[in-house]
């Protein structure tokens, strides 16, 4: 018998045995590799099939795949070419998973394995193709039974309801008392509770005076109140005053569970008017839109747009980013066009965004190769950004931080509205992507 080999680098165990290696649920397989955290093994690539006992019964894990674990040794996930029959609070369904090994290189979000929670419940599963003979994947739920769409994802809470899956064509449910058309191939969710979540039907409804877009999900609250829609081409938002806007129509309008605005994109486009302390200037006729955020009292929190225009105490700004304290007080800005201001050394620097305090004291600035941090004593701490995208301190108490930054920056502040921190893009690859991972470094006071 050959002895077992370990090759450890890293978090990854490189197996090599002819005998069987004990995986944490107590099942002997054939590992190749294994990946640890915190001293349990969560991960192995399995070299054969094995068999795990869950709370459904046996079930063979896919020959060359990996099994994920729990840190308390319970199976998390893996892959299977059985169709098993799971026995659910929703009903009796016929799942498997699905994986290739171009989608585990390429898209690992397209490889759908069976996945348990820590007590073994099903959380997800994929539904395999239906034969004619073979009975329809059908669930019972606030809405009725429903079909559920083959070839999908589908995935469930612990207690065995339906949380998420696909619809096939022809699915007609019943909601609120009225029969309703749902899209062909789209989602159904619901919340732990039974109740409906979203839902995409083929016809337009109504809600808060706000014609929908056909064929676009709408979403509710546990309690049953619309807190999103993507409104209908043409529909118009009345603010007073004689003010009417048109909604955009590929951006979803949002609400409180109260009725009252979270988040809409209105057409400013050749209209000047104010909301609370700040006055929107139109540039022109031409197209304008400006997505805003609200507060639950109805007060502005925020407004995003392409270079808009606004005045607050008398200073016309134009932006990119705006955002409100609470109490109506501007609380940042983020420039699109550089303001000039003046470092340590007098040199001229372009700053690209400005937070304040609710005195509208200047708390710090971004350009884009400097921070200024204000302190409390009136003096400045600058972080040099230079021009090979590395950011350093000259201050002994702040360590150099080698990961790429730019000019959209964030500042990140305390619950007194003190700086405590800045964003770090990883890499420039990462910005480029505009998908970076944001890395938090403290900032010394």
């Amino acid at each position: 018998m050959k002895k077992q080999i370990a090759i450890i680098t890293g978090f990854l165990t490189f197996i090599s045995a002819a005998n069987a290696f004990e995986l944490p649920n107590g099942v002997n397989a054939k590992v190749v590799k294994t990946k640890e955290e915190n001293g349990h093994i969560i991960e192995a690539e399995l070299a054969n099939s094995v068999v795990f006992e869950t709370n459904y019964g046996s079930i063979s894990t896919k020959e060359g795949t990996n099994v994920c674990f729990y840190e308390n040794g319970n199976v998390k996930n893996f892959f299977t070419d059985d169709e098993v029959l799971f026995s659910l609070k929703c009903g009796r369904l016929t799942l498997s998973s699905l994986y290739s090994k171009y989608n585990a290189s390429a898209w690992p979000e397209k490889n759908l394995p069976l996945t348990f929670d820590e007590e073994g419940n099903l959380l997800s599963a994929y539904i395999p193709f239906v034969k004619k003979s073979m009975p329809k994947p059908v669930v019972e739920t606030v809405v009725g039974e429903i079909e559920l769409r083959n070839q999908a994802p589908v995935s469930f809470y612990s207690n065995g309801k339906l949380k998420s899956a696909g619809i096939p064509a022809k699915t007609v449910v019943k909601i609120n008392g009225e029969l309703t058309p749902l899209t062909a191939n789209s989602r159904i969710s619901f919340y732990e509770n039974g109740n409906l979540e979203s839902y995409t039907p083929t016809e337009q409804k109504i809600f808060y005076g706000i014609k929908t877009k056909a064929k676009e999900p709408l979403v509710f609250s546990e309690n049953g109140k619309i807190i999103s829609l993507v409104p209908a081409n043409g529909e118009i938002l009345e603010m007073g005053d004689g003010l009417s806007f048109y909604l955009e129509n590929f951006k979803p309008v949002e609400f409180y569970e109260s009725g009252e605005y979270k988040k809409i994109t209105i057409d400013c486009g050749g209209k000047d008017f104010s909301y609370d302390d700040f006055r929107f200037l139109s540039k022109d006729e031409t197209k304008e839109f400006i997505t805003f955020e609200f507060y639950e009292d109805g007060a502005l929190s925020k407004a995003t747009g392409v270079n808009f225009k606004f005045k607050y105490n008398d200073i016309e700004f134009k932006a990119e980013i705006l955002e409100i304290y609470p109490s109506g007080k501007l609380r940042s800005v983020k420039f699109s066009e550089g303001i000039p201001d003046k470092d340590k050394k007098g040199k001229v620097v372009y700053i690209t965004r400005r937070y304040f305090d609710e005195n509208g004291n200047i708390t710090a600035q971004v350009s884009s190769n400097l921070i200024l941090l204000m302190k409390d004593d009136g003096k400045t701490i600058e972080r040099q950004i230079f021009n090979t995208g590395y950011l350093s301190a000259k201050n002994e108490d702040v360590k150099e931080v080698s990961s790429g930054i730019h000019s959209g920056t964030e500042i990140i502040f305390d619950e007194n509205g003190k700086p405590t921190a800045y964003t770090v893009y990883e890499n420039h690859d990462a910005i480029r992507s505009k998908n970076p991972k944001i890395l938090l470094e403290p900032i010394s006071k």
